[in-house]
């Protein structure tokens, strides 16, 4: 999709929809995470090869709540990732290069934002503010961002807080490579913590590298939801598991699907056609869809709307 130099090249709004495989150039947004609600959970995923956003003013734009984008390269925007919103949500595996500003996050919770490279910019790598915006890394949950530029102007940053109050938190941006060891000082406004900082930069080691690696730790999401007919699960296990169950259950209880799973590093899917394991058609109504693992336990609600 090109040309649209003063329109969104893909919308994606509400409710768990989803975007995968797709190209995006020139636009003024290449593409838009709209949200209304506080479980909008909209993805941009890589199913077979990585999406690409180039040449847009702002690559990706994102008001929803709860958005999950992995595997897709921003090249040559004026702005690659802009965050709005204060419902939180995963960032992994992205590749932002060129443009002015790597990632604007302005939202007063903390986007995560994993295994992702920075680079090329002349303004900021990240500009965020404090006690809100992003999560390079923690202490216990190291970033492993590769964050730096030899194109930054002399007042440039990799991480810019504004403004700064020092009576807040300091944003969190440890464990990441910041093109040089020790990281350069002058490139950190106050505000920044970035230590335990990598000496060299980090190259996902993962198989599935380039496509879904950014995806950190466990994670439940489907689509649609809610469902007329049937959904797509999709789920992700926590670093080191290989083994989980998947579980539907009605608002009394009582099983309706199980499914066991064995899976590898990235983000997998299943489908669930709306019956129980007899093969019966389960109804309009509540379910509660868990997954389960060794370490992993979490739940998601599911609502089927009469057909």
């Amino acid at each position: 999709m090109t040309g649209l130099s003063n329109g969104t090249g893909i919308y994606v709004k509400d409710d768990s929809p989803q975007a995968y495989d797709f190209t995006v150039s020139g636009c003024k947004w290449g593409v838009q995470l709209i949200g209304s609600g506080s479980d909008d959970a909209p993805q941009i995923t890589s199913n077979a090869v990585r999406n690409v956003i180039s040449n847009c003013t702002t690559g990706l734009y994102s008001t929803a709540n709860d958005p999950l984008v992995t595997g897709t390269d921003l090249t040559s925007c004026t702005t690659g990732l802009y965050t709005n919103v204060n419902g939180g949500g995963t960032f992994g595996g992205l590749t932002i290069t060129g443009g002015a500003t790597g990632i604007r996050a302005k939202s007063t919770t903390s986007h995560t934002i994993r295994a992702s490279t920075v680079t090329g910019f002349t303004s900021n790598g990240v500009d965020t503010q404090s006690g809100a915006g992003v999560d390079l890394g923690t202490a216990t949950d190291h970033g492993d961002n590769n964050i730096y530029s030899t194109a930054v102007g002399s007042k440039g940053k990799y991480v810019k807080v504004k403004p700064y109050l020092s009576f807040l938190p300091d944003i969190q941006a440890q464990g990441n490579w910041w093109g040089a060891s020790p990281p350069p000082a002058s490139r950190f406004s106050a505000g920044v913590d970035y230590g335990n900082a990598r000496t060299t930069q980090y190259t996902p080691s993962s198989l599935r590298r380039g496509l879904e690696i950014g995806l950190v730790g466990p994670s439940l999401r489907t689509f649609p939801n809610p469902l007329a007919a049937g959904t797509t699960i999709q789920y992700s296990l926590g670093e080191g598991e290989t083994e989980a169950m998947i579980q539907i259950f009605d608002v009394r209880g009582r099983l309706v699907r199980r499914w066991d799973v064995r899976s590898e590093t990235g983000v997998h899917r299943l489908a669930w056609d709306g019956r129980d394991s007899r093969g019966r058609d389960v109804g309009a109504g509540v379910f509660f869809l868990r997954l389960q693992g060794m370490r992993t336990n979490l739940v998601h609600k599911l609502v089927r709307s009469p057909k």
